[in-house]
């Protein structure tokens, strides 16, 4: 069982015609996640609150779809689209879904679109984080001022 079948739990991916596939590269990146994760936090722009809430959206995706357990070939979308969402549900600065895509590297609009809706649904629209959950999430990932340049929140949330 190699590395990605250990972290999913031995689970094999979805098949191609369940939905859940679309958060499935068809190639591995050529980057590593810290780059990338680097990457969106700047050209994202998101705060600090944005940043540990796609962390919640995450967490809660694992429970709500095991079949989504983060792998090399799905971890990219998945981040990508639960910051996005933190960023546009917390933050003042949101930018077109176009911007989101180049910078992300999904291929089109209606692609992230769907990824999107697709998370969206698979929490049940639950976006609101709690005090509790965001402080025990901060602990959880080291995330003071997540040091990965981007804007810190001034309300200090």
């Amino acid at each position: 069982m190699d590395a990605n079948a250990r972290a999913a739990g031995g689970r094999p991916p979805p098949a191609p015609d369940d939905p859940l596939s679309q958060f499935f590269s068809s190639s591995r990146q050529p980057f590593t996640l810290l780059y990338y994760v680097r990457r969106l936090v700047t050209h994202t722009r998101c705060s600090r609150s944005a940043y540990v809430a796609a962390f919640v959206y995450l967490d809660r995706l694992a429970a709500a779809a095991p079949s989504l357990a983060v792998r090399t070939m799905n971890v990219h979308r998945l981040v990508l689209t639960a910051l996005v969402v933190a960023v546009k549900v917390l933050d003042d600065d949101v930018y077109s879904a176009a911007y989101y895509c180049r910078v992300g590297g999904i291929p089109s609009v209606g692609e992230y679109v769907a990824l999107e809706a697709t998370l969206l649904r698979l929490l049940d629209f639950r976006v609101a984080v709690g005090v509790d959950v965001y402080r025990a999430m901060t602990r959880l990932t080291g995330c003071r001022g997540h040091g990965l340049g981007a804007k810190s929140n001034p309300a200090g949330t």
